[in-house]
């Protein structure tokens, strides 16, 4: 039995002996995988490698890129790892580090890659709810997931803001007062963006300025709007003129201005308020002293006619406006005619209007028609009843005269002028006609006489 041990050891030690020659072992490190680019937002990366060194070790040039440990690969366990990772990046342009991995006496290096940041909005002026309820969005496109910072001015508190994925969300308080506008500024790692953001405001109530201009007793009803109860769930109306009266209810309020017998325009305000001091809109009143009484009277007429010569020229005819308190109209004195007219009141301006119509025959033959022409010298040869001209009131001594109802002329031009047609038939037109009776062009204004 001792001799088989002897044997044994003495094969062994043979062996032994035959080993030791001197090659020296083979060294290896090689990279068999990496991660080596990464967005802007960073990330964590691994590097396998395949070395027979037991000495193993990595190292970095760059401090956005952090060594977190080496190891075994838990899939080979022939290979090592490094696993690291690249810290977010906000700028613009692309960037590289190194990494390098010293296995004993072997060396390799593995170069790191980041791109820079990436933002694109649109620098487009945004238009906010003036309500205040609506939020509008603003997107963006951007290569890093990091939300943006909005930076809005301190004197628009009026406006708030929230990053979303993709988008800023924009929304802003209740405006009643005057238009704004502010300017933002959007922050997107390296690139900042600036945008105008405007908002316009909202109407309290239905009439926000009262403009007549009657000197008659006058009212309107104000209703207000959806947006009162936001900006004042309780609201008043108030005025410290004594010729503006406002009768309130819980859905509206009636606005009365006693008549104007100042021989003015006169202004005055009323205040719409939360209940208490804060006035929320001031409404304007604004009341003239129009009446029938500064169109009546005989007014001067410059216009081209007829001269004592009959021939055509500039000349100054006369007219004259009066009522007629039997019948209770209004007429015109003009060309030897007694004509009717109208007294029209708008909110805004009256007027007296002077209209074609027929206007009896003459010496039993003719048929007078008080007829239009332009300032062309077209002439319809026809009544038209509504067609006319108007005489604006501009102060006591001048009244504008302007087209009523413009039926639209074959030739062009605009209505300025009258003519007294006379015709043979009670129809008028071209082929019964017998010439004018008299004509008045290119009217522009009277002069009070």
């Amino acid at each position: 039995m001792k001799k088989i041990f002897y044997l044994m050891l003495a094969v062994t030690a043979f062996a032994f002996v035959g080993c030791n020659d001197d090659e020296e072992p083979v060294q290896v490190l090689e990279i068999v995988k990496s991660d080596v680019g990464f967005t802007a937002d960073g990330g964590n990366g691994m590097i396998t490698v395949n070395t027979t060194e037991g000495d193993f070790k990595a190292t970095t040039d760059k401090s956005w890129i952090t060594i977190e440990g080496t190891g075994w690969d838990k899939a080979d366990p022939y290979n090592k790892t490094v696993s690291y990772a690249v810290a977010p990046y906000d700028g613009a342009l692309t960037r590289s580090g190194k990494i390098t991995i010293v296995a004993g006496a072997l060396t390799e290096e593995v170069t790191i890659m980041q791109v820079g940041s990436s933002f694109d909005m649109s620098v487009e002026p945004v238009a906010v709810d003036p309500a205040g309820q609506q939020v509008v969005e603003v997107p963006f496109d951007a290569s890093s997931s990091a939300a943006p910072t909005v930076e809005i001015p301190a004197d628009a508190s009026w406006l708030r803001a929230t990053a979303v994925e993709g988008a800023i969300q924009l929304i802003a308080d209740l405006n009643y007062e005057t238009p704004r506008s502010t300017t933002i500024t959007v922050k997107q790692s390296w690139k900042p963006v600036e945008i105008p953001v405007t908002q316009g405001v909202v109407n309290l109530v239905t009439i926000e300025h009262i403009e007549t201009a009657k000197g008659a007793a006058y009212e309107v009803t104000i209703t207000p709007t959806e947006y009162l109860p936001l900006a004042a769930p309780t609201w008043d109306v108030t005025t410290t003129y004594d010729w503006i009266t406002i009768e309130k209810t819980a859905e509206s309020f009636t606005v009365k201005l006693a008549e104007n017998t100042t021989g003015k325009n006169r202004t005055g305000s009323i205040s719409l308020t939360d209940g208490g001091e804060k006035v929320l809109r001031t409404i304007t009143v604004s009341q003239g002293f129009l009446t029938p009484a500064l169109f009546m009277g005989d007014w001067a007429m410059p216009c081209r006619g007829y001269n004592d010569a009959g021939q055509a020229a500039d000349i100054v005819a006369d007219i004259s406006f009066g009522y007629d308190e039997e019948s209770g109209s209004y007429y015109c004195v003009l060309g030897g005619f007694m004509i009717p007219v109208s007294y029209v009141e708008t909110d805004t301006t009256a007027y007296i209007t002077l209209e074609s119509q027929p206007l009896g025959m003459v010496y039993n033959v003719y048929y007078i028609f008080l007829t239009l022409n332009s300032d062309n010298g077209y002439i319809i040869h026809q009544a038209l009843p509504g067609y006319g001209i108007k005489f604006v009131f501009v102060n006591t001594t001048t009244l504008e005269v302007q087209p009523f109802n413009n039926p639209g002329w074959p030739e062009g031009g605009q209505t300025n002028g009258i003519t007294f047609g006379a015709y043979s038939s009670s129809t008028p037109s071209s082929s019964t006609s017998a010439g004018n009776w008299d004509m008045f062009r290119n009217l522009t204004t009277l002069t009070r006489k």
